[in-house]
Parts: structure tokens; C-alpha cells; sequence
């Protein structure tokens, strides 16, 4: 929901459908700023109350509390008599909460004997105390706290991505970055269209919708798309206007089998193409190569997932969902061929199954973790964790590193099995997930190879 104060009541703005409710109290004579409390449960408001007592001259705030489940209202504290704020069409008035729901920081016009001047106030919810800070330091603190900072940081310590703000994913996966257009693309499985975020405009747009599910993506040197979909495996032509031609390039998955669910590409222009089991079977890796037959290179998979190679190309990494497992194999780039199977990451039940996958150039792995909230990064000499992202959903499903210097980490997630899919919520309110996420990182990522088709 979006919240709007104005002067004689708050507004709620359904984002999806545009319904307004209307957020009365009957106690207020005038509404100033408004936001919502930590948890969402209720709205913080400041307010002029009704004046009792006709005769007099003296108007009297507060800062207010209407909850959202019941509708009731609550003062949280009274504003001392001798602090007058401003409440007219003049003054620019706005607050922020901090996340334990105790402090206010408020900045708006207060008298100041005959004059108004722009102040913060701090009002401490432990003390009970409301604090005036003095313009000077408003200034100064002004410069820090409106300060752009493009991107969360950080890479050896607990972290936590900022969401980029796109429609809420059925199923989120497979992103791609995109160095020509420096635009971010990533799928949308179940609803069958591709998204892509342009850092430039941060324009977040449809960039693809068929008939097809979509488990992953590659882009040709053209700048063409290959679709690897559960009826089979595109190019998808994108030159001119329209949509773009769609020319089938292997009737791949089989009859019976489950549908793609993640590729990645190889040094070659390969493909590694994974399908999920299904009812009648189970999953299986495929190579794709132009003018060759498709080859599988994995058999009796669960949930075929996150692919990527070592910085050296030796080695080939693969991620089984179902066992929670990332698997090493020996990788000949010259043939595409895998073998000597290691398995060197095994998910605990707390961090959740390992999904999609990238590599840094440090060589580490990172993983998103479906059903666990965060992004791990993993050293694959040993398997070790050594650092990870909180994620503000249930279930991320991949990473990839963009940006110009490609130390832009982003991570697709899904709100698969959700009660509420246009809301990503499960059936108790939760958020599973769907949105995108970011975060700048101290450590980079290397270029994905073209697909050569």
C-alpha cells in the first residue's frame, strides 16, 4: 500500500488495483506527516488535536498511532507546550521512525519567539524526551542523511540487498546481465514473459512475453536470445519491431520430462541446459552445441539448477536443488565433456537448498539459497561459508554480477506455492519473495560467455 496524509485524514492507496481507504480521527483537528510503523500493523502520525476548550487560543500535538487490524487510535506522546509546530499550508513537515518503533526524528517549521525556522526533532521514546536540534546541525546532518548511496556494500561480513522495485515474480529466476545494453534481464517462468531493468533510466519493463516457459536464457553475438523453454528451444530474433521471430533449434525437453530450469553457457558458446524430474522421471543436464545433436551429460537429477565454471576452466560446477548439493567436475573445454564428480557443498536445513550460482574472481562461489533468506558465499576449495546476504524474501532463486565494473550483485527471487501471488505472500502473511534485489560488493564478477548460436 502507499500512504497519503493530508490535512484532515490519511489515505491508503492499494499500489496493484488503485482502491483508497480512508483513515479517519475523529480527535484531530489537522494532520501533518504520516509512515508506517516498523511492522506495518499500524500508521505514525502527527497531529493538531481538537481543541476541548473554544476559548482557547493554544493548540496542542501529538504524535498518534492508528492501527490498521482494529482502527483504533493511540497517543504515543504528547508535544510539550513549550515546542510550537507549524502545521500550515507553509510548512514542510516530515518523519521517520526508527525500526524498534521508539525514536522519531521530525523535521518541520517551529516558532522560535517571532520567527519560524526549519528544525529537527528528536523525540526519545525510552526518556519520553522530544529534542530540539538547532539548524547548524540540521544542515550537517542533512548532507549525510539525504547523501545518495546507490548501492548496499560490502563482501566479508553480513549484508542485506535493497530491492529494485519491480512487480512481484510468480517464479523469479535465471538473471542475466546484459554488458551492450547495460541492462539486467530475468525471467519470469511461470508467466512466461522476461523482464529487464535498465540502470541507466532504472526503466523496468517487459521485455519478452509468449507462449513458452522460459527456465533460462543466453544471449547470441547479435544480441539475439536463446530460449530454453518446457516446449522446446528458441532463437529468439530480436531485430525490427514486434515481439521477434521464434525459430525452433531442438525439440528439447523430451515427452514426459520436466521443463528447463536453469543454463548457463561456456567459454565455446555452449550450452548446459538442466530440466527438472518430473512424475515419470527425473531430470536430466544437457549440452547444446550448434549442428550437433543434443547431448546429456547428467542423468537422475532432482532439480537441476545454478551452473559455473572455475577461473581457470578446469572445473565445472553443478547445483542439484532436491539434495542440496553443489557438485565439482573435471571440465575439458576443448570437447564440453564433465567427469570426476565431487560433491563439495552440501546446504544445511537453516541456510535452505542452493539455487542459481555465479562465480567472483576471487573464484568463490555465491548461491542463492532458496527457503533460507540469504545469499552465501562459498569458498569451493572446501565448502566452507564465508560470508552472506540477507535477503528480504523466503525464496531467492539466482545471482549474477552486473554493472559497469560487474560488481553489482543481483538476485531474482519467487513466491512459488504463495497464497497471495500478486502480493508474494504465503497463507500467514509472509513474504516468500519475488522482487529483485541488489547489492554493490567489494569483490567483482567476470563477463557470461555468448551462447553460439
Amino acid at each position: 500500500d502507499i500512504l497519503l496524509s493530508t490535512k484532515e485524514s490519511l489515505l491508503l492507496v492499494d499500489a496493484h488495483n488503485g482502491e483508497i481507504k480512508k483513515c479517519t480521527d475523529p480527535d484531530v483537528q489537522l494532520l501533518g506527516c504520516a509512515c508506517f510503523s516498523p511492522k506495518g500493523k499500524q500508521i505514525y502520525y502527527l497531529a493538531q488535536l481538537q481543541e476541548k476548550n473554544s476559548d482557547s487560543s493554544e493548540k496542542k500535538y501529538a504524535f498518534k498511532s492508528f492501527s490498521l487490524q482494529n482502527e483504533k487510535t493511540a497517543i504515543l506522546y504528547s508535544v510539550p507546550e513549550d515546542i510550537s509546530i507549524i502545521l500550515d499550508k507553509d510548512s514542510l513537515c516530515q518523519f521517520s521512525v526508527s525500526p524498534d518503533g521508539r525514536t522519531f526524528l521530525l523535521r518541520g517549521l517551529v516558532k522560535d519567539g517571532k520567527s519560524k525556522k526549519q528544525m529537527l526533532l528528536f523525540w526519545d521514546g525510552k526518556k519520553q524526551k522530544i529534542v530540539v536540534i538547532e539548524p547548524w546541525i540540521s544542515e550537517l546532518l542533512k548532507k549525510h542523511i539525504t547523501r545518495k548511496v546507490e548501492h548496499p556494500r560490502g563482501k566479508d561480513r553480513k549484508m542485506k540487498a535493497a530491492s529494485l522495485g519491480n512487480p512481484v515474480c510468480h517464479l523469479g529466476e535465471g538473471p542475466v546481465w546484459n554488458p551492450k545494453e547495460q541492462t539486467l534481464y530475468w525471467t519470469d517462468i511461470r508467466e512466461k514473459r522476461l523482464w529487464k531493468y535498465n540502470t541507466k533510466t532504472h526503466k523496468i519493463d517487459i521485455a519478452w512475453q509468449g507462449d513458452y516457459m522460459v527456465g533460462g536464457f543466453a544471449f547470441t553475438p547479435d544480441n539475439n536470445i536463446v530460449l530454453c523453454t518446457d516446449k522446446g528451444v528458441y532463437l529468439l530474433s530480436r531485430s525490427g519491431a514486434g515481439k521477434g521471430k521464434l525459430t525452433l533449434l531442438f525439440d528439447l525437453p523430451h515427452e514426459g520430462e520436466g521443463r528447463f530450469n536453469d543454463i548457463t553457457t561456456d567459454p565455446r558458446g555452449r550450452i548446459f541446459a538442466g530440466t527438472m524430474s518430473s512424475k515419470k522421471g527425473p531430470g536430466t543436464l544437457y549440452r547444446l552445441e550448434k549442428g550437433k545433436n543434443p547431448v546429456p551429460v547428467l542423468h537422475d537429477l532432482g532439480t537441476s539448477n545454478g551452473m559455473t565454471f572455475s577461473l581457470d576452466l578446469k572445473y565445472f560446477y553443478h547445483t542439484d536443488s532436491r539434495p542440496k548439493t553443489i557438485t565439482r567436475y573435471d571440465y575439458n573445454i576443448e570437447t564440453g565433456e564433465i567427469s570426476n564428480p565431487l560433491v563439495i557443498y552440501r546446504g544445511l536445513k537453516e541456510n535452505g537448498a542452493p539455487d542459481g550460482i555465479t562465480l567472483d574472481t576471487e573464484n568463490h562461489i555465491w548461491a542463492a539459497c532458496w527457503g533460507g533468506s540469504k545469499v552465501v558465499r562459498i569458498n569451493p576449495a572446501n565448502g566452507r561459508i564465508v560470508s552472506e546476504i540477507t535477503v528480504p524474501a523466503k525464496q531467492p532463486s539466482s545471482v549474477m554480477f552486473g554493472g559497469t565494473d560487474l560488481n553489482v550483485l543481483y538476485i531474482t527471487s519467487a513466491c512459488q506455492g504463495g497464497a497471495d501471488l500478486r502480493k508474494g505472500l504465503d497463507k500467514n502473511g509472509n513474504f516468500l519473495g519475488g522482487e529483485t534485489y541488489y547489492i554493490q560488493l567489494d569483490v567483482s564478477g567476470r563477463k557470461e560467455w555468448l551462447a553460439d548460436f
